[in-house]
């Protein structure tokens, strides 16, 4: 029986506090619309999360969680060393796991390991993640993050001039399109996701209208991002407990530049949407307007 793999790019804006996007490998033994068994890495926090409850609620399959702490009561939490290969090896095949969702730390070592070995897999393009946007209403497990658009204080901080196509994706989304490959024989590398396609400028105009506000709003030349630098918007503040100002404006400078160069839009031809035409993904409009 062939092991399946497969790579999901969820993007990371910072390592533990900021996920952006994210990058996972999802391992299969073999295609099956049946029962089989799924282990999730990180399960217990931000995107793992999120795919292991949609796993639970949408699927027949059952779940287990990958953890570097000990195991919990209710026996879905299997304690494993990542740095040893042979035992996590050892303790996947103990437990009869069929499929492996894992977010990576090293996107491009680990797409050079995957290719040369016998796994199948894919990598989930999604764009930034929606929940970022939406109010505290709007169910969601990621980190706090405050990222060019202050919703609470009106305040944008916008990337050069503001016309770049950008790809967002609310996580419970993405979610369902990862469940939805597990009964997908062939998978291609790259599986596109996409919530909603639209310009920084579009967003902040969607906003405002919605909420009927205006906000102020900053255009952050390319030049200044490349000196590390942006516009600190009022939510910022709050996040430099967990990262000094001068680190959290290196790390959001580089990532607001991913969104100029085209790298953080989706195509939707043979994207995962057409593939999956029965799941509608929130738009940046619907997690706006959501109470």
């Amino acid at each position: 029986m062939r092991t399946k793999a497969v790579a999901v790019e969820i993007q990371v804006l910072l390592p533990l506090i900021f996920p952006f996007g994210s990058q996972f490998t999802f391992t299969q033994a073999s295609p099956s619309h049946t029962m089989v068994y799924v282990a999730v890495a990180g399960g217990h926090g931000g995107v793992g999360r999120t795919t292991l409850e949609v796993l639970q609620e949408s699927s027949d399959h059952k779940t287990f969680v990958l953890s570097r702490k000990s195991g919990s009561k209710d026996g879905r939490t299997i304690q494993v060393d990542y740095t040893d290969a042979e035992q996590l090896v050892s303790v996947l095949e103990a437990h009869a796991i069929h499929t492996v969702l894992s977010q990576l730390e090293d996107y491009f070592k680990a797409i050079e390991v995957l290719r040369q070995s016998d796994l199948q897999w894919t990598v989930f393009l999604n764009g930034i993640f929606l929940d970022y946007f939406g109010p505290s209403t709007l169910r969601f497990y990621l980190k706090p993050n405050v990222f060019v658009m202050d919703r609470k204080n009106k305040v944008a901080g916008i990337p050069g001039d503001g016309e770049a196509k950008v790809t967002f994706t609310y996580t419970f989304d993405l979610a369902l399109y990862v469940v939805a490959m597990l009964d997908v024989e062939d998978w291609p590398e790259e599986s596109r996701v996409i919530g909603d396609t639209v310009t920084w400028n579009v967003f902040v105009r969607l906003a405002e209208e919605i909420c009927r506000c205006h906000f102020e709003v900053h255009y952050d030349s390319v030049e200044k991002l490349k000196r590390f630098e942006i516009t600190e918007l009022p939510g910022h503040q709050a996040l430099y407990q967990h990262l000094p100002k001068r680190a959290f404006q290196w790390f959001m400078s580089i990532f607001e530049l991913y969104t100029l160069d085209g790298s953080s839009c989706a195509t939707t031809q043979g994207s995962l949407n057409e593939r999956f035409p029965d799941i509608q993904p929130l738009t940046a409009a619907l997690v706006v307007k959501y109470k």
